[in-house]
């Protein structure tokens, strides 16, 4: 039945298992055209197109699927794979016991200026954070080779979100850091270096 989601969905599984990636892409695309929220239909068209060597548009998959479903472990791993791929479009930040995918915190550029758009990931962090109710929050900021910019930063998202959430500037539950050189990270056993970003992470931190 060339209408039915689920079916179509199978058996480009099946392609998938088999290694046949370019059947496997024709069924993904078949099931997404009558319904493009289907999660394993778009997580797996990512995958057979990173099998295919179509980086830029598994770059494209990896997105839409993070846009449609920006939270749980497929989320989580398509973020790990972007980021891999030297796409920071969306990050993986461990707070606690949880880890927390959030759309790349954004400046004015060349400035220490929040943008707008990155209003919501602040506001998704500071609620997680208000909700685990203990621990320090840690911002980190680096820009190669300007720490002053790297501090003007930090401090921007500190204000923010000591604005939105008072209780954490009460509670002094706020770090700030901030370096003059790109961030050194591993993601999937590859060594990035990132010019300009933005690490949040939860410390004093008890069960």
């Amino acid at each position: 039945d060339p209408n039915n989601i689920q079916a179509l969905t199978y058996i480009g599984n099946n392609h998938l298992r088999a290694k046949k990636y370019q059947e496997a892409l024709k069924y993904y695309r078949m099931a997404l055209d009558l319904s493009y929220e289907n999660p394993q239909a778009l997580y797996n068209s990512a995958v057979a197109l990173r099998n295919l060597g179509r980086t830029k548009e598994e770059k494209l998959a990896l997105l839409d699927y993070i846009n449609t479903y920006p939270s749980g472990s497929f989320s989580r791993l398509a973020t790990d794979r972007l980021n891999r791929l030297g796409d920071f479009t969306y990050r993986n930040h461990r707070l606690g016991f949880r880890t927390v995918t959030l759309a790349e915190i954004v400046f004015v550029p060349s400035s220490g200026i929040l943008s707008e758009v990155s209003y919501p990931s602040l506001d998704l962090l500071g609620e997680t954070i208000a909700n685990i109710q203990k621990g320090t929050l840690n911002i980190v900021v680096y820009y190669l080779n300007n720490r002053n910019l790297a501090k003007k930063r930090a401090v921007s998202i500190r204000d923010y979100l000591t604005k939105r959430f008072p209780d954490l500037e009460t509670n002094k539950r706020i770090r700030m850091s901030w370096f003059g050189t790109a961030e050194k990270r591993v993601v999937l056993k590859k060594t990035l270096r990132i010019k300009e970003s933005v690490q949040f992470f939860l410390t004093d931190f008890k069960n």
